[in-house]
């Protein structure tokens, strides 16, 4: 059914922009936007074929390290040697590698779910860092 809908309005974006003037074309484009954005976000699915039920609204940054980060991350990742120069028991070097409410597009969970970490990460530490982005990041 999306997939209709989003056929119909490029359909009808691509009929009519010949006959439309710029300011309507510009009006159009948008509204096209934010059906898309709309129509493929969700705050409990990931692009990475995993569903996760984020129950605390708020969640912080410490519920990382309670989902694990520090015992299964931080021996890598944590102190004046880390490497990849990425601190996962520091608030500024987690958020670096975050879009804050997006999920997907922050580099830390692409990282964890389909990127070389994957292999390191755990389904508890991929929900904390999924619920934590998506609820804001809140330090």
């Amino acid at each position: 059914m999306k997939n209709f809908l989003i056929f119909l309005l490029i359909f009808n974006f691509l009929w009519f922009c010949s006959k439309t003037k710029s300011s309507d074309k510009e009006k159009e484009i948008v509204l096209i936007g934010l059906v898309l954005s709309s129509s493929f976000s969700s705050t409990t699915t990931s692009n990475s074929s995993q569903t996760f039920n984020c129950s605390v609204q708020i969640p912080s940054f410490s519920s990382l390290a309670q989902a694990g980060t520090t015992n299964n991350c931080s021996s890598c990742h944590s102190g004046s040697s880390a490497q990849a120069n990425f601190d996962v028991t520091s608030y500024s070097s987690v958020i670096a590698r975050v879009q804050v409410g997006n999920p997907e597009g922050s580099l830390l969970y692409q990282k964890i779910t389909t990127g070389s970490m994957k292999g390191n990460s755990t389904p508890s530490i991929n929900q904390a860092v999924y619920c934590w982005i998506k609820g804001g990041a809140i330090e």
